[in-house]
């Protein structure tokens, strides 16, 4: 992993919206995943199982688009519950 990467994983656990910034801007990896393996968002708390306005999970997005992998680890996170 990047030094980049993990600088961002950390911002966004912490909610230091700026230092999530300069590492995208510095060319971090939105996708990247730490250890748990949880990507950014993930990192920063968001729920992956909370609903859109339409009533639709992010898990249930990403099966929709053929993502099986990644709505198993929003599954994992736990999605759809």
């Amino acid at each position: 992993m990047k030094a980049l990467d993990h600088e961002l994983l950390e911002a966004a656990r912490t909610g230091d919206a700026e230092g999530v910034r300069a590492a995208i801007e510095g060319g971090a990896r939105a996708d990247v995943r730490d250890e748990e393996p949880r990507t950014p968002l993930l990192a920063a708390g968001a729920t992956p199982g909370l609903p859109d306005g339409d009533g639709v999970t992010a898990p249930a997005h990403a099966g929709r688009r053929g993502h099986m992998e990644i709505a198993a680890l929003l599954r994992d996170a736990g999605g759809d519950r």
